[in-house]
């Protein structure tokens, strides 16, 4: 957003709540309405499409289901494999969560609309994992699915001491360690695949 605003760009922030300094958009607009929770995904994308119906922008750009947009960027992967993986791994108590929790029906049908080529006009995978699911699940052209990984800055992370942090974590210079970054530990698989969890002054290490 920084660099389209240095090239003369304008960008506007649709989103259900802001609570961070406006910049580095011209416009923030929050889009949110009474009802359920579990109708919020529903609830946000309606308004989100009544506001770009309503506007004229050059290109919209997505990162949430169901909402009619140039690019949606599948960073949550594919909502219906999600919901298979949970029953694989938890037969009886995954197969109940699926069911009874209405978000999972809301979600399946705005994922539909999103992968509809009317409606979405290219999506970006974040890993070949992911264009694969939507290949398997959904009617979508492949040729307009492009996969771009998350970027690392590795100047950043490769500046630290590694002896010194893994001392600090409590590792031996043998042990193997990965560090899962972000919320949804279910969904991430950490118990299925036996890896441990542990509370820090900064958070979570997995």
């Amino acid at each position: 957003m920084r660099l389209l605003r240095e090239q003369g760009g304008r960008a506007t922030l649709l989103c259900e709540s802001w609570n961070r300094a406006a910049e580095p958009f011209d416009e923030i607009v929050t889009l949110s309405g009474p009802g359920p929770g579990y109708a919020k995904p529903r609830i946000f994308a309606q308004k989100a499409n009544d506001y770009l119906q309503k506007n004229s922008f050059d290109l919209s750009f997505s990162m949430e289901r169901g909402i009619r947009a140039d690019i949606y960027r599948a960073g949550d992967g594919v909502h219906r494999i999600w919901l298979e993986r949970r029953r694989e791994v938890r037969p009886v108590l995954g197969w109940l969560q699926n069911r009874i929790n209405f978000k999972n029906r809301v979600l399946l049908a705005l994922e539909r609309e999103t992968f509809d080529s009317e409606r979405t006009g290219c999506v970006i995978a974040n890993s070949e994992m992911v264009r694969r699911e939507i290949e398997r699940c959904f009617d979508y052209p492949q040729e307009r699915v492009v996969t771009i990984p998350n970027g690392v800055d590795a100047d950043y992370f490769g500046s630290g001491d590694r002896e010194r942090g893994r001392q600090a974590l409590g590792l031996g210079p043998e042990e193997f360690s990965v560090l899962l970054v972000g919320s949804g530990a279910e969904r991430k698989g950490h118990a299925a695949r036996g890896l441990w969890w542990r509370g820090s002054e900064t958070g979570r290490a997995w």
